[in-house]
């Protein structure tokens, strides 16, 4: 190509990456490589509002950390809440059933009725 491209087929280029004989002519060309340049440079305007939309807010760690801070306070209190629940059954179980050595013996006592009978080694001692 010894043409240089017109200004429509660069942008086209920027475009799409083609075609291929415009791709050919701007590997070899210092001034369309400098027209690119030119044509895909942001102005200070777009480059402002791309910086403005992309840069954080000035007081997103402290946001952050307030937030962190609240959810573990929340976290905290509905523990405590669900210990103070837990003390409060345990006490009623209590007051329902103030010997818990009988449950025990009544799961002892179920477990063994529950259980297959003895065989006549067993009953002696086993084999011997």
């Amino acid at each position: 190509m010894t043409r240089h491209p017109s200004r429509r087929a660069l942008q086209q280029w920027l475009d799409t990456g083609g075609p291929g004989r415009v791709d050919r002519h701007i590997e070899g060309c210092d001034r369309c490589q400098e027209e690119l340049d030119r044509m895909s440079a942001l102005d200070e305007t777009t480059l402002s509002g791309l910086v403005a939309v992309t840069e954080p807010p000035s007081d997103l760690e402290e946001r952050v950390t307030d937030g962190v801070d609240t959810r573990l306070r929340d976290e905290a209190a509905v523990g405590a809440f669900a210990d103070l629940f837990a003390i409060g059954w345990d006490f009623l179980r209590c007051v329902i059933d103030p010997d818990p050595n009988r449950e025990a013996a009544r799961s002892t006592t179920d477990d063994t009725a529950h259980a297959p009978p003895k065989s006549a080694d067993e009953n002696r001692g086993g084999p011997r």
